[in-house]
């Protein structure tokens, strides 16, 4: 037999429930702050009832087709607290005690890892429960901001979430509906599972029974199929967030054909991780394909084991991170050593480069080697020649006598060079000897 997934109310049939449980209220009709005020917007007609109620709304938090979620103030305990609205169906008469027996069990339900429920209420065709507020972000918003996801994060989370789901099935109560939406992650990164049970006993009071709870993508096909489902579809669900939060995807891939995707949720048709992901470990792929096991009984046995398994992937994963890491750390400081190396050795190189030619021109100014004694023999002929020549080229010989003491003087050895052999070629001539 053929089982569609429910269906939820449009929001004008939760807007118009709303409207008649403000009209329905007596009190509101002759007292309080909304007295005289002809227009009222959806906020203040839920404000209104959950004044009401003892709480001061504050804002609006989300609203959908079946309900809304209120912040508002305990006005009695001074805490403050989401509201959930939920409008009844035509059908959900007969369940509404059911209703608040679950709600009363999951106010006493209390863990670090679930959202506690406060209190349950009712206004006409109106329920709301008074939930534990938490000031953070949803998985799937968390899996929707991150460029990429560690791996050891998402364990970490899953396995808080698993804790608080073991802990509720002790406690013989199963959540029906996970989700990355319904995981929320608080301001501190503490993980808490909220909507325990209750999203899917509204469902299923609002469509009078026989119909699918839960979301697509993340139900197990048991639960898919509309057959009998216990603790083990919980876990398929836990793991098919896991996914999500791995692949950024259901496990049973993108929603395009909602038929074919519901024929692959219900027949378990689930993708294979390891073709999104490469670099996830053997470990960890198989627990995936063992939490996603069309089989309920080729799952994990519970939720608690689950968990432990979540844990030792964890270690493993971590270990591998951190020998990872630390080997990337060694690999780049012996890349930078290197590099350092290679320029010191360029800057030691050049150096010397700088050294050599520098010293090269040295030797340059100094060449050539002038023999000082041979330019004091020529001076000397120069001076006997200008005392015998009787005055011949006296003018020139003492201007080139006096510019070879000055070249001498500073050290201009090439310009002494030059001036030697203008000497012997003007004055002495080249073969002059003493």
């Amino acid at each position: 037999m053929e089982t569609a997934v429910s269906q939820s109310p449009s929001s004008s049939f939760f807007e118009g429930r709303v409207s008649e449980a403000f009209e329905s209220l007596a009190s509101i009709a002759t007292s309080g702050p909304y007295v005289g005020r002809e227009e009222l917007s959806l906020t203040d007609k839920l404000a209104a009832i959950a004044l009401e109620a003892g709480f001061e709304a504050e804002r609006v938090l989300g609203q959908g087709g079946m309900g809304a979620v209120v912040l508002a103030t305990d006005v009695q305990l001074g805490r403050r607290v989401a509201l959930k609205f939920i409008a009844l169906g035509p059908h959900s008469e007969k369940h509404v005690e059911d209703l608040k027996r679950e709600a009363e069990r999951m106010s006493r339900l209390t863990h670090e890892n679930i959202v506690q429920v406060y209190s349950w209420h009712r206004a006409g065709d109106i329920v709301f429960f008074a939930m534990e507020y938490i000031n953070g972000q949803t998985l799937y918003d968390w899996v929707r901001r991150e460029p990429i996801v560690s791996v050891p994060q998402a364990l970490r989370i899953i396995a808080e979430a698993a804790s608080g789901i073991a802990f509720a099935h002790d406690q013989g109560i199963l959540h029906r509906d996970i989700k990355p939406q319904n995981i929320l992650i608080g301001p501190t990164g503490r993980v808490k599972v909220a909507d325990f049970g209750l999203a899917s006993s509204i469902e299923e009071a609002w469509a009078g029974g026989g119909s699918v709870c839960g979301t697509l993508g993340y139900m197990a096909p048991e639960q898919a199929r509309g057959e009998a489902f216990g603790p083990s579809s919980d876990i398929f669900s836990l793991t098919a967030t896991l996914y999500f939060a791995l692949a950024r995807m259901t496990p049973f891939g993108r929603q395009r054909d909602m038929e074919a995707f519901f024929y692959a949720n219900k027949n378990g048709l689930v993708q294979n991780l390891e073709d999104t992901r490469r670099d996830l470990s053997p470990g960890l792929l198989r627990l995936v394909s063992r939490g996603l096991h069309p089989n309920p009984l080729r799952r994990f046995a519970d939720a608690d084991q689950f968990r432990r398994e979540l844990e030792r992937v964890l270690m493993d994963e971590s270990s591998s991170s951190g020998l990872m890491l630390r080997r990337r750390i060694r690999e780049f400081f012996q890349r930078w050593a290197l590099a350092i190396g290679l320029l010191i050795g360029f800057a030691i190189g050049g150096f010397v480069v700088w050294q050599s030619v520098n010293s090269g021109l040295m030797d340059v100014s100094q060449e050539p080697e002038i023999d000082q004694s041979q330019i004091e023999r020529r001076l000397r002929l120069v001076d006997r020649y200008l005392q015998t020549s009787g005055g011949q080229l006296t003018m020139r010989a003492f201007e080139r006598r006096n510019q070879l003491e000055a070249a001498r003087a500073r050290g201009d050895w090439q310009e002494v060079d030059r001036l030697m052999a203008l000497i012997e070629a003007e004055i002495l001539g080249p073969s002059t000897e003493e």
